[in-house]
């Protein structure tokens, strides 16, 4: 009678014996154990290098990716990182009161600025104030400078009309007519826009302003 063969299975990563010879013959098996046992830590190490040599593989391809889009300003990411349609601009109060023309420190404080969602300013629809607050929500920069935001995205709900009034001074500022100029981003060859200017028109007087952001330099002087 012949003995069953002894054969080899994969399993938990190590092969095993799946059938034995009969006892007359035990010499044979053990070496064909240990000979199972061999091929499966082999099997296993060349599963766990073949794994491991994809990791890297996916982990280089990953670094590389992240390099190139860091290179290019991030545009993989997002086609518009880093480009922007809002303008924050300048408003400096005159402060040479020597001329009749500029305003005291008590007058400034009392500012406030009325935000609206139309260009005739008949719908109000936030109120900002420097003081007395717990958390101004309008800063005074160097004590007579304001930023107001405009937008020059359509779809966003940020408004871009404004009403400045200095209540102890009797005057008011009306922001209207407003135009953002755009121009392609250079960021990213998309459709991406950047601002270049700002246009509205200053109690009814145009003004322009270059740039995405106008502080200390290049703000817009109110005076009486």
């Amino acid at each position: 009678m012949k003995n069953p063969r002894v054969g080899c299975q994969v399993g938990a990563g190590v092969l095993r014996v799946t059938r034995l010879l009969p006892d007359s013959d035990k010499a044979q098996p053990q070496m064909r154990f240990a000979q199972c046992n061999q091929k499966g830590l082999a099997a296993h190490q060349l599963r766990n290098r073949i794994v491991y040599q994809q990791f890297i593989m996916k982990l280089a391809a990953t670094l590389l990716g992240l390099f190139l889009c860091l290179s290019f300003g991030g545009c993989c990411f997002d086609p518009c990182l880093g480009s922007s349609t809002i303008a924050s601009t300048g408003f400096v109060f005159d402060s040479d009161t020597t001329t009749g023309k500029g305003f005291r420190q008590a007058e400034i404080r009392s500012l406030y600025v009325v935000q609206y969602s139309n260009n005739r300013l008949t719908r109000p629809i936030d109120t900002l104030r420097a003081a007395p607050a717990t958390q101004p929500r309008l800063v005074l920069f160097d004590k007579r400078r304001i930023q107001l935001l405009f937008t020059g995205d359509s779809s966003s709900r940020l408004p871009s009309y404004f009403r400045i009034v200095l209540p102890k001074a009797n005057l008011h500022f009306d922001i209207q007519q407003v135009a953002i100029e755009l121009k392609t981003s250079e960021q990213c060859r998309t459709t991406c826009q950047d601002v270049t200017g700002v246009s509205f028109t200053l109690n009814g007087q145009p003004r322009t302003v270059s740039g995405a952001y106008t502080g200390a330099e290049g703000a817009i002087k109110l005076s009486r």
